[in-house]
């Protein structure tokens, strides 16, 4: 029968195909079988190619293709297909950049066939199909394997009842850039009514069920042949929410992947309009849960009770763009705390957000569970009341300028809280707090907190805050009052630390712009202590200074200004000008660390000082001081004080033995110290006691390289005593006696403190004792000016600088030589130094202080 039927069968199905079809089918082999898919006898295609419209690629490769007749027909000579079959084979659905796609391959008028073969199709099946589609307009595509598709009805009426039958499995959807439904088995059933003359397909029943998800389907489907118009509504009941989660893209799966979810999902849901390789259709979705659970998996903690009501709808344009979803009346239990409000995302392409939110959120269960990875430690209690409207693209990636154009109304409270940020050197300790936002401004009506361990208290205006606080590098402004009881400065200027106070480093932050009106109980940085501190801090490009400052320290009282600057990110450079009134001579050597240098130290002085004092100098990240560049010119007066065991003093006593050199008592002290490049040069300074005047001037190097010059006045006692040597004073010095039983010795005191030389001053020093320190008012800004090149436009530098009179030179003749050269060397290396970038206006003023802040305090 095979024989007698096959060549016959073969040439009747090709021919009808071809009369049907505007691409090439390729076809490997036919063959004719009643037993392969009997009861019904079938033409076998072998390797089948249906080629695409426009693509290179088939629209279909199948290994095989059954065409299925019934053999009683066949008997009778009635060639009637009744089934198709499709197995083991790829398909390639594909849509241009145009929206045209490959797989309208079939005449839309064929011409009328005198084919003998019938058309009573009841049967279309497709075995172990992949599937792939590819849209590029929509910029889409989908991967799957087809293990079943079953049509069945009489496709030969114009009215039928069609069944569906569908088992596959989905590799990967992807949209946009976005993937979907990845590894997922789907099953499909339905009942439909065809109307072929009117093109519907109305589904009476459908069902489609995603994992364990099942999701009810019914409606209108009109074939508007490139495109399909729908009317169709879904529904899902008690459908599990862990499940629902898997449905979801693999980028929100991923940020999600820390999360378990329960609780129970109930939506009814329109879809509506055409529906093409180029248009979407109109989507509206209302949805509850209830009874949720969300639970971070490493910690424990979770969202629980959760309810609420939703509402998603596509928009006018069916577009991301136009997207909008709605969560309305949200409400779960978090920890102790409660969340609730309501929220409004628009345009998924960028998310426009809007909610109103009350929250009391424990917050160590909030750096938990939402990842707030910036934070290494976070406790205490947050309650929050928030209105916000605001553009927020990438909640894992916020930026900067979201932040910065927030329209954001409401208040928040910080209740006991600490917080430790991982890259910054700063926590808040048992911080209470209570905020307004207004926008991107936040005021804190009140804040007090310890940072590290310093207790502030701060009201008034952040700037910029949250996006300090959550996104790096972005810069903090501040305008407030600050109030502390005890403020330590190593507190805020603190970067990194170790248990070895040598490898301590500090910077200034250079994201954070402040001005503090302020008001310090007590004022502690390294040795230095200050009480009742007032002033005006600042901080900006990286300048941290602080005005108008008063405040009580070492036993008297100070006015000044004072700056820190970190322009250069491996030095501190540290200015102040100041006046002192009463000060504890011993406590402001000790505190400021003897300045630097170990010539004379707290231990060498005592009494009550009144100082007028300009000082530069320059430190490290440890903090160690540039010996090089500490600068400072001052005049000093010294009441009821004691210089004790001062070592070239000392050395006087080997020549005219007086034991009272050891502890020289005075009534008052007047003097001008200068310290200049590890050189501290003092002016003509009288010290006067019962005993004794001493008028002493010179200079001390760091390395304690020493050059004085000294004459002393002897009482009539003391004189006595000094005679007793008279040959060899007579010999070697210069010896003058008043007349009235006194003299008075001219010394000089060279070398070093371990091994210097004291000799007579033959040349008779009287004349030549340096009265001041003559440098013009403009000195300390001419050292800065030449050290860094600050003050350039300042026309007071500019002016030929008169030639410097040696105040402390003694007029020998080889001396004079010596010192001309070394002068002459100085001033080539000072013309070399390379200029620097410039210092703010502020050390203008601590440079160039007025006449009068130089001036003996009247009441002193």
């Amino acid at each position: 029968m095979s024989s007698f039927y096959e060549k016959e069968i073969k040439k009747y199905i090709v021919e009808a195909i071809n009369e049907q079809v505007n691409v090439p089918i390729n076809v490997k082999d036919l063959d004719f079988s009643v037993l392969k898919k009997f009861p019904y006898a079938s033409v076998e295609f072998k390797e089948v190619e249906i080629a695409s419209t426009n693509h290179k690629s088939a629209l279909l490769k199948a290994k095989s293709v059954y065409f299925q007749f019934n053999i009683i027909d066949l008997l009778n000579k009635k060639y009637v297909l009744k089934k198709i079959s499709i197995e083991n084979g790829s398909t390639l659905i594909f849509i241009d950049q145009q929206g045209k796609d490959n797989f309208h391959f079939w005449k839309t008028n064929p011409e009328s066939s005198n084919q003998p073969i019938a058309f009573e199709l009841s049967d279309v099946q497709f075995k172990n199909m992949d599937l792939n589609y590819l849209n590029n307009y929509k910029q889409q595509d989908m991967g799957l394997v087809v293990t079943k598709m079953n049509f069945s009805g009489n496709f030969n009426e114009n009215n039928y009842h069609l069944e569906t039958n569908i088992a596959l499995h989905i590799n990967q959807l992807n949209s946009k850039n976005e993937a979907f439904l990845k590894d997922k088995d789907i099953t499909i059933e339905g009942k439909i009514e065809v109307n072929k003359q009117q093109l519907s397909y109305k589904i009476q029943s459908g069902e489609i069920s995603i994992e364990e998800l099942i999701f009810k389907l019914e409606g209108i489907v009109l074939d508007k042949n490139e495109a399909l118009d729908l009317q169709l509504s879904s529904k899902g009941t008690d459908v599990d929410f862990a499940t629902l989660f898997s449905l979801l893209p693999a980028q929100m799966q991923a940020s999600l992947a820390a999360y378990d979810a329960k609780g129970v999902f109930n939506y009814q849901a329109q879809v509506s309009g055409v529906f093409s390789a180029t248009k979407t259709p109109h989507v509206e979705a209302d949805f509850q849960v209830k009874s949720g659970i969300l639970k971070e998996k490493k910690s424990g903690y979770e969202l629980s009770n959760i309810h609420f009501s939703g509402i998603y709808n596509n928009g006018t344009k069916n577009h991301a763009q136009t997207t909008k979803l709605n969560i309305n009346d949200f409400n779960a239990d978090f920890g102790a705390g409660h969340i609730s409000g309501n929220y409004e995302i628009a345009n998924f392409q960028n998310p426009y957000i809007q909610l109103t939110s009350e929250a009391n959120i424990d917050i160590a269960m909030a750096k938990e569970f939402f990842k707030l990875d910036s934070l290494e430690t976070a406790t205490g209690e947050l309650i929050l009341n928030v209105e916000y409207k605001g553009y927020i693209s990438n909640l894992q990636k916020i930026k900067a300028s979201e932040l910065q154009q927030l329209n954001a109304k409401g208040n928040a409270q910080l209740v006991n809280t600490h917080l430790k940020w991982q890259s910054k050197p700063y926590q808040l300790i048992n911080a209470n707090a209570y905020f307004e936002f207004n926008n991107n401004l936040i005021k804190i009506d009140s804040l007090t907190t310890t940072v590290n361990h310093s207790p502030v208290y701060i009201s008034g205006v952040f700037k910029n805050l949250l996006a300090y606080l959550f996104v790096e590098n972005e810069k903090l402004e501040v305008t407030a009052s600050f109030t502390s009881p005890k403020f330590m400065l190593e507190d805020f200027l603190l970067q990194s630390s170790s248990s070895n106070q040598s490898e301590q480093e500090v910077s200034l932050p250079n994201n954070i712009t402040f001005t503090f009106t302020t008001q310090i109980d007590t004022f502690l940085f390294r040795r230095f202590k200050a009480q009742n501190f007032r002033g005006v801090i600042q901080l900006e490009d990286n300048l941290l200074s602080a005005t108008d400052v008063s405040f009580n320290a070492m036993g008297g009282h100070i006015k000044g200004s004072i700056a820190l600057d970190n322009e250069n990110p491996n030095e501190l450079l540290i200015t102040s000008n100041a006046k002192m009134f009463d000060i504890d001579i011993t406590q402001l050597f000790y505190q400021f660390e003897n300045f630097g240098q170990k010539a004379l130290d707290a231990e060498n002085l005592k009494g009550k000082a009144a100082i007028a004092v300009d000082f530069a100098s320059v430190w490290d990240r440890h903090l160690n001081v540039n010996k090089d560049k500490i600068y400072v010119s001052s005049t000093i007066i010294i009441k009821n004080g004691e210089l004790l065991d001062y070592e070239p003093v000392m050395a006087l006593s080997k020549f005219i033995e007086i034991e009272e050199l050891k502890r020289i008592k005075f009534n008052q002290l007047k003097t001008a110290i200068e310290i200049n490049k590890q050189v501290i040069t003092i002016a003509k300074t009288e010290i006067q006691s019962s005993a004794i005047n001493l008028t002493l001037s010179g200079s001390h190097h760091f390395n304690n390289d020493i050059d004085y010059r000294v004459k002393i006045d002897l009482s009539e006692i003391l004189w006595d005593k000094a005679k007793k040597r008279k040959q060899q004073n007579e010999e070697f010095g210069y010896v003058e006696d008043d007349g009235l039983g006194k003299g008075t010795v001219f010394l000089k005191i060279t070398g070093n403190v371990k091994n210097y030389k004291v000799s007579y001053d033959t040349e008779g020093l009287k004349s030549n004792m340096k009265e001041n320190i003559q440098e013009e008012k403009r000195t300390l800004k001419s050292i800065l000016n030449k050290e860094f090149g600050w003050f350039k436009k300042d026309t007071t530098l500019n002016k030929e600088e008169p030639k410097k009179k040696d105040g402390l030179k003694i007029e020998w003749e080889e001396a004079e030589d010596n010192n001309t050269k070394e002068d002459i060397k100085k001033k080539k290396e000072s013309e070399k130094k390379k200029e620097k970038t410039g210092l703010r206006k502020f050390l203008d003023k601590i440079a160039n202080p007025n006449e009068d802040e130089l001036e003996e305090d009247k009441e002193f």
